[in-house]
């Protein structure tokens, strides 16, 4: 166990082991059992000060039996302990009214205890990936009971913000059920805060969904855990909610002038494939037409077959039997006049 009650005292074994003049007389107090279980309900709350080369600094129970927070104690590691009291420490200097491994209810205990200056009471659970849906239900129901709000916090190592789906299930929960649906984890070595939020709106165009480089889907802050506060509430950066709104703020923003010049583009395209439908069009037409004037099978209409034929189907009226006719047919024409190839034959025969 890493606490004790010491002259009425919660000390830390890990602290008392930094200072030789202190652990001298914590051994001293070992000796005249004066160091006690902080749980008030342990059968057997005498406790010692061990010290050693090989173990860091703990106590015990001198007599063995089952104690709630002997049990809390051994399911917390160093690193939770060390960030348990580095953060009692930050929110006591801060001016809040803090307790620490407080038994909130039977069979468990709390890491940290805080009470507003409105008589709110909020509960600091430290949680790990090991924490599982069934202990986060039953404590939740025992809060609410007591009518104490619980902040969830993780400790673990810190990677790049995930979508909800992608992570561990205390994360998830602290994404679905924190009353901003944010996510706080503390890195297990550098004691670094990453607080996140997953933006929930929709940024479509058609139906699809936008993507912004400038505007990702999740908004992340990291800093020191020196820097958590308590706010409306909820363990937290400093204004990390205020600043979150002005991003997404911003982030509707340059959502709306794209959708203006992605409507544009869309006109654009529009256009584009009307005039690219037009032209098909009058194509096919031409081609009908050159189809029917000359008889010709559609199956063999070709591209180049049509260009030749258009080429033909100028009208060309012959001066001496006074028809029109397509220029194939003339012998010889100028402009839109000229001497069709029948009236040229008839003139060589009268020669003759």
């Amino acid at each position: 166990m890493d606490t004790a009650l010491f002259n009425g005292k919660l000390i830390s074994a890990y602290d008392i082991s930094l200072d030789y003049n202190i652990e001298k007389q914590v051994r001293l107090a070992s000796n005249t059992e004066a160091l006690t279980c902080p749980d008030p309900e342990c059968k057997n709350r005498v406790l010692k000060y061990c010290h050693g080369e090989i173990k860091e600094a703990y106590f015990c129970h001198k007599t063995v039996d089952h104690c709630d927070y002997s049990d809390f104690d051994k399911d917390n590691s160093q690193t939770l302990r060390m960030i348990k009291w580095k953060l009692y420490q930050i929110l006591t200097d801060q001016g809040f009214s803090i307790k620490m491994d407080v038994k909130v209810f039977d069979h468990h205990y709390t890491h940290l205890l805080c009470t507003l200056a409105s008589g709110d009471s909020i509960a600091v659970e430290l949680c790990t990936q090991n924490t599982t849906a069934r202990m986060t239900e039953l404590w939740s129901k025992q809060y609410k009971e007591h009518s104490v709000n619980v902040c969830w916090l993780t400790v673990s190592e810190i990677t790049l913000p995930k979508e909800e789906w992608e992570t561990f299930f205390i994360k998830r929960l602290q994404l679905n059920e924190s009353s901003h649906r944010w996510s706080i984890n503390i890195d297990s070595k550098s004691y670094t805060v990453q607080q996140y939020i997953i933006d929930p709106n929709h940024y479509l165009f058609d139906g699809e969904e936008q993507v912004s480089v400038n505007y990702p889907k999740i908004y992340e802050e990291k800093d020191s855990i020196n820097r958590l506060t308590i706010e409306n509430g909820e363990i937290t950066l400093p204004n990390f909610y205020n600043r979150y709104q002005e991003w997404l703020r911003k982030k509707k923003r340059q959502f709306n002038k794209r959708l203006v010049e992605l409507e544009k583009l869309k006109e654009k395209t529009k256009e584009k494939e009307r005039i690219a439908e037009e032209k098909r069009k009058e194509k096919e037409r031409i081609a009908e037409e050159t189809r029917k004037r000359f008889a010709i099978s559609p199956a063999h209409v070709t591209s180049s077959l049509i260009g030749e034929k258009i080429k033909n189907t100028r009208l060309v009226r012959c001066e001496q039997c006074n028809r029109e006719k397509p220029c194939s047919e003339f012998a010889t024409y100028q402009g839109n006049i000229g001497t069709c190839s029948e009236c040229n034959r008839n003139n060589e025969r009268n020669k003759k």
